[in-house]
């Protein structure tokens, strides 16, 4: 909240006005009256100082003298690299969650779900050119994550496809980014690897892809492909996938990453479609499909 104040500001003069958001929010935007320039603000909210105390200054070049600054505060979600599972172990199921990845900024919802677990329920949007840390992201060493490219995705089964970083915008909001499994288990998911579980991933720190099993045990708790795409349960969407130099099915099926490998050439996924639900389906490797975190215990 704001209280109105007049300023008289002489044409080619200035004044500052300091504003401090309540705890909790950021400056999330700011509107200089019509012929005056306005200065020294912060609207990122990736940058502290937009959460504190500023000082905005005016300058007017309107020879009217007349105008509104206008203001504006937003909620700060809590970033899903500071989230704990273990601290809402006693939350009621459907207990849902507002979070921001600090990565990039973007907002996902995350929901307690009917096998006691705290998973995303949006698909991961994230896209390179990006150096995922440590710090960031549930990895122990940098991986380099590439640039959305919309080129001929790479078709071969043999490292030169599946041992390289493949990301594709899907081109709609709902649907996320498309990742090779390589991408998705942040180059620990390799051809070759006919067996075991991907050390890391391209999830935020504190989050990882969901196991087979756990793919598994989520279905066997929802049992019917309209459950496991409700939106108030897991809500999975129909959000197809890459393959070769084509996107395919948005709409008709839904694609979703383990952390699990199959054989060399191919790792466990869930596949669903309006009927039908396989939670723990082999593909290839080079595959494009869509990712959901898991929070980690």
């Amino acid at each position: 909240t704001a209280n109105a104040e007049s300023l008289d500001i002489p044409f080619g003069h200035s004044a500052s006005v300091t504003v401090t958001p309540a705890t909790g929010y950021y400056l999330s935007s700011v509107t200089c009256p019509e012929g005056f320039t306005c200065s020294g603000y912060v609207t990122d909210k990736s940058n502290a100082a937009s959460a504190a105390a500023q000082t905005i200054t005016l300058v007017n070049g309107n020879t009217n003298n007349t105008g509104a600054l206008t203001l504006a505060v937003t909620k700060l979600a809590d970033y899903m690299q500071d989230f704990s599972a273990a601290a809402h172990s006693s939350d009621a199921t459907g207990t849902t969650y507002t979070l921001s990845d600090s990565r990039d900024e973007t907002e996902y919802q995350a929901r307690k779900l009917a096998d006691g677990k705290i998973w995303m329920i949006q698909n991961l949007k994230l896209v390179g050119p990006k150096t995922l840390t440590s710090a960031d992201s549930n990895v122990s060493t940098s991986f380099n994550l590439t640039a959305s490219d919309n080129s001929t995705w790479c078709t071969s089964n043999n490292s030169s496809c599946d041992d390289q970083s493949m990301v594709l915008d899907s081109g709609n909001t709902s649907y996320g980014t498309y990742y090779n499994w390589y991408a998705a288990t942040a180059g620990t998911g390799t051809y070759g690897m006919s067996s075991g579980t991907a050390t890391a991933s391209i999830c935020p720190k504190g989050w990882r892809l969901p196991t087979n099993s756990e793919f598994q045990t989520l279905y066997n708790n929802y049992n019917s492909a309209s459950s496991m795409m409700s939106s108030s349960g897991p809500a999975f969407v129909l959000s197809g996938n890459r393959n070769g130099g084509s996107t395919n099915n948005q709409g008709s099926g839904g694609y979703y990453w383990s952390s699990v490998a199959n054989d060399d050439n191919c790792a466990y996924h869930l596949v669903l479609n309006s009927s039908n639900v396989n939670p723990q389906n082999g593909n290839l490797k080079w595959l494009g499909f869509t990712v959901r975190c898991i929070a980690a215990s």
